[in-house]
């Protein structure tokens, strides 16, 4: 064989060799997309477990250590279930290892805190990996509303859970831990709408069109004013009824009601409870439940269904059977300011309203 003949040769070969290599080149792309979908399932395995682990498994600390940690578990275990893309595996992964610690730590067996534990820190693995297996691109659609509720929902069951702080415990929480769990729901809301806008790439449009109508924002914040007087009485109203017409016990979800430790707070730790209900609630649930759930089943259902729809959803959503119908009401109202102005400003004012009216006058009588 001449020189010429081997170089050839050579030269073949290192043709066929970074094909081989090329990232380019099919085989290579297969290979990689196998070890990447290895790594990727082995990393939100691990994640899933880590984070039962470190949100189940009883630690030392207070309150409020407990709540944080709780908060890491959740962020931990979604992350984990997003990796993990398959929602039957990343469910039940979660589901099983919630049990099987949940068990350990309470030492009973299918115990009510156990199997709630199971199922919504299950179910949050599997919305996250559904979240990650669907596709991204096209308008929101009911489907995207409902998963981003549904997503709220397991992320604030899942915090009262793991920080052990109850409906009842709440009410005689320290004023302090009342507060850290006021600011921190609103920001739940908000990821769940965020993972979805990123998700399906319409983040800039979704602010552009709900947000960005700057020669309309004092038309739309006076409106927004107005329609939360309106509501501030119809509520009322609704809520007179109940207990006086029906003899409904109301139990009241205003921190400024219902907490002794709330009504005694210094006035800089008040002030900060009520900036939480009064802006970044409505901030939030407005574009969860107005922006997101509307928008989503008005473009698959149609607008009437929509309003009605999101505000069942929107009542239900605040899990208190005794103002089910006032607030269902209410996401009706903020629905139909919605749909009419077609920006998120005027609903947002309208309901900051009436959140305010009720905090301003609990500070003014307590």
């Amino acid at each position: 064989m001449g020189w010429g003949s081997l170089l050839s040769s050579l030269a073949q070969l290192g043709r066929v060799y970074a094909a081989i290599i090329a990232w380019d080149d099919p085989a290579r792309r297969t290979f990689a997309r196998k070890e990447g979908g290895l790594t990727r399932t082995a990393g939100g395995v691990v994640l899933i477990l880590a984070g039962v682990a470190l949100g189940v498994n009883p630690a030392a600390g207070g309150a409020t250590a407990h709540l944080l940690r709780a908060l890491l578990a959740l962020i931990v275990l979604g992350v984990g279930g997003y990796l993990l893309r398959r929602p039957l595996v990343a469910g039940g992964t979660g589901a099983v290892a919630a049990f099987v610690a949940a068990t350990l730590a309470t030492g009973g067996i299918l115990q009510p805190a156990t199997l709630v534990a199971a199922l919504s820190l299950g179910g949050l693995a599997a919305v996250s990996a559904s979240l990650a297996g669907r596709s991204a691109r096209g308008d929101l659609s009911a489907q995207d509303g409902i998963i981003a509720v549904v997503l709220m929902l397991l992320l604030s069951i899942g915090l009262t859970l793991l920080s052990g702080v109850s409906g009842q415990s709440l009410a005689a929480s320290h004023a302090r831990l009342i507060l850290l769990i006021y600011l921190l729901t609103p920001p739940l809301e908000v990821t769940a709408v965020i993972a979805i806008l990123l998700h399906k790439d319409l983040w800039h449009r979704f602010l552009t069109r709900n947000y960005g109508r700057r020669p309309l924002l004092a038309r739309h914040i006076a409106e927004g004013f107005m329609w939360g007087i309106g509501l501030i009485l119809l509520t009322a109203v609704l809520v007179s009824l109940e207990s006086r017409g029906f003899h409904v016990p109301i139990a009241p979800n205003n921190p400024f009601v219902y907490s002794p430790a709330v009504q005694k707070t210094p006035w800089d730790v008040a002030l900060l409870i009520a900036l939480a209900v009064i802006v970044m609630a409505p901030l939030a649930e407005e574009a969860l439940f107005r922006g997101l759930l509307y928008g989503g089943l008005a473009r698959s259902y149609g607008r009437v269904p929509a309003v009605v729809l999101s505000a069942v959803i929107f009542g239900a959503a605040h899990m208190n059977a005794s103002l089910f119908i006032p607030l269902a009401v209410a996401g009706l109202i903020l629905a139909m300011i919605y749909q009419r102005s077609e920006s998120l400003w005027p609903s947002t004012v309208a309901h900051a309203t009436l959140n305010g009216v009720s905090v301003m006058l609990a500070l003014l009588i307590r």
